[in-house]
């Protein structure tokens, strides 16, 4: 006998008149009659066919049997063992944050992406009906100059720093070598140490910073043209300093998974930064703690540009991935396990076209102390 359910993962919203209620976890939605959203909000945990049919008749449903193909046809009530139902007693088990960070994280992913001649057209539009805003705020009156930053002992580092651009000309049959790939891994992922805290038990020290600790991200690698390694994935050990083959194929075309952006075509490898939700989870329950998650995932990433800029290579990031694809790819869920960052890394094409770079006048403006 076939139970139900109804979906974990439904917010309603107002069309109009009209309600609509949304599935946020396989981001469908649909135009809710008035009499079934009681028999729904009375069906939360499974219930035999036939008792769901009368929990519908009770409510005034005129043909019941119906009511309920049709809610199961868009997901708001789930069959027991079906994929649907399958999914969301995971997202049950191990979300953790409640349906607004869940609306976001899922409602959010595999949006459609313009190409370049729909996003041309989009911005015309745009611009007809209002002027793009001022992307950086200008000196006000009495501003001051202070002294350019200058520290003998970090010399290097403050040129790596300032020399950091998103270089998107990579060269096609470019190669990456593996000491150099092993590098921009370290830089962003390496465990240093750890410590040992009451209740929060053994913690990784890495070079970005992890709020409490919780080190959220692992990275996997999808290599392509990596010295001394076959093309596939792999996932990096930060403890270790080593790497884990999971698949050993090409894979599609890099666009394939970025967006569509063919300029990642030509790259080495791709690093994919992927959000462990549990072990943030474990210490922080409030939905915030998601975007913290996320600005994590920019403390990784800006690391390996900067050691990838040192080592002379094109790199340049992304966060237009094809969530769905990309997770196939690696061998993750999208549910525990996510994709949430993507870092190009390559050798760069001399006969390329980089944006061109003007540096700030430094004479105009603000007077100096």
């Amino acid at each position: 006998m076939t139970r139900l359910r109804r979906a974990t993962t439904l917010v309603a919203s107002i069309d109009g008149s009209r309600l609509r209620i949304h599935n946020f976890l396989d981001q469908s939605a649909f135009l809710c009659a008035p009499g079934w959203l009681a028999p729904l909000a009375e069906l939360s945990e499974w219930t035999e066919r036939e008792e769901a049919i009368e929990i519908f008749r009770r409510h005034g449903s005129e043909d019941a049997a119906s009511d309920i193909e049709q809610l199961t046809a868009v997901g708001a009530l789930v069959a027991e063992g079906s994929e649907g139902a399958g999914r969301d007693e995971v997202y049950r088990a191990t979300w953790e944050w409640g349906p607004i960070a869940g609306l976001y994280h899922f409602g959010t992913r595999d949006i459609p992406f313009a190409d370049e001649a729909e996003e041309a057209e989009f911005l015309a539009a745009r611009g007809e009906q209002r002027p793009s805003p001022a992307l950086w705020a200008e000196d006000g009156k009495g501003a001051i100059r202070l002294a350019a930053p200058a520290l003998a002992d970090e010399a290097d580092l403050l040129e790596t720093i300032f020399s950091r651009r998103s270089l998107r000309n990579l060269l096609p049959g470019g190669h990456l070598a593996l000491a150099d790939l092993g590098t921009c891994l370290a830089a962003g992922g390496r465990v240093l140490g750890t410590i040992e805290l009451p209740l929060r038990g053994r913690l990784p020290l890495k070079p970005a910073p992890s709020g409490g600790a919780r080190n959220p991200f692992e990275i996997y690698l999808d290599a392509r043209a990596v010295e001394w390694l076959e093309p596939g994935v792999y996932r990096y050990g930060g403890q270790t300093h080593s790497l884990t083959p999971l698949t050993h194929s090409d894979g599609p075309p890099f666009s394939e998974l970025v967006g569509g952006q063919e300029w990642a075509n030509p790259s080495a490898a791709v690093l994919f930064l992927v959000a462990y939700w549990e072990r943030p989870a474990w210490k922080y329950v409030a939905p915030s703690t998601y975007g913290s998650v996320l600005i994590e995932a920019g403390h990784i990433a800006q690391n390996v540009l900067l050691a990838a800029t040192a080592l002379g290579l094109a790199n340049a990031v992304s966060a237009a991935l094809l969530h769905h694809a990309v997770e196939r790819r690696l061998g993750v869920d999208g549910i525990e396990r996510s994709a949430i960052y993507a870092i190009a890394l390559g050798e760069i094409d001399p006969a390329g076209d980089p944006l061109a770079f003007v540096a700030p006048d430094e004479s105009a403006g603000a007077s100096r102390p």
